[in-house]
């Protein structure tokens, strides 16, 4: 791919990714750019010139430009792991970008992700692999899902607490088998330094800025599981 394709693909990347990020939590279906702060409606020109919404009069988030900075950056990688990967590297991009504002990853995005991953692993590692390492991945996420959920209950009821968030979303759980179809056995070591790298950072967390209790305090976990992918993925 020549100089103006990658800008092309990363403008193009990082225009879907703030689209998809503004749009999703308002709307589940296509339709003109939504203003991250209301909700409401804009015109393409002012979301594509990164103007003040005009009904709460509030400008775009400064995530929007950082996107298009770390978009661009990525889609010049593809002379070095090709393009593939830096398409999946495009919806890690997503898939952070939503769970760190919205706490969540939405089914239309997992969705997104199985498509993506299904074909990334299949081409990296053939399909056994893909399905393997997706299964492995998913099953150990899901137990560790489940037990989160029933200690921190138990917890709660113990402690009298109410509105505890997870520890770890089932989406967490998707995403881990997105990442084993991308990475297939490799996957755990991903897992390993994602888990690791989110256990460090929540330490420190609760310890220096958390107000609340540690049963209380809840962090996103994916961007931890795609910074263990990344370091995988481009090893």
């Amino acid at each position: 791919m020549d100089f103006v394709g990658m800008v092309l693909f990363g403008l193009m990347s990082g225009l879907a990714i703030n689209y998809l990020s503004d749009r999703l939590p308002w709307q589940r279906s296509p339709g003109r750019p939504l203003c991250h702060h209301c909700g409401q409606e804009k015109r393409w020109q002012d979301f594509l010139l990164l103007r003040a919404c005009p009904h709460c009069n509030r400008k775009p988030s400064w995530r929007n430009p950082f996107v298009m900075l770390l978009a661009l950056g990525i889609a010049f990688l593809i002379p070095s792991y090709g393009f593939w990967k830096a398409a999946v590297l495009e919806y890690f991009l997503l898939v952070a970008v939503m769970d760190i504002e919205h706490r969540v990853i939405m089914h239309p995005v997992s969705a997104l992700g199985l498509i993506l991953g299904g074909i990334t692993g299949w081409r990296e590692h053939g399909w056994q692999q893909a399905l393997l390492g997706g299964a492995i991945a998913g099953l150990i996420m899901g137990a560790a899902y489940l037990f989160g959920l029933y200690y921190a209950r138990w917890m709660a009821h113990r402690r009298k607490l109410e509105g505890v968030e997870e520890g770890l979303g089932f989406g967490d759980v998707t995403l881990s088998l997105i990442l084993g179809l991308i990475l297939g056995m490799s996957v755990l070591r991903a897992l390993m330094l994602g888990i690791l790298a989110g256990g460090i950072f929540g330490l420190f967390y609760v310890l220096f800025f958390a107000r609340r209790s540690a049963l209380q305090a809840a962090i996103p976990y994916a961007p931890f599981l795609l910074l263990g992918s990344v370091i995988v993925l481009l090893r």
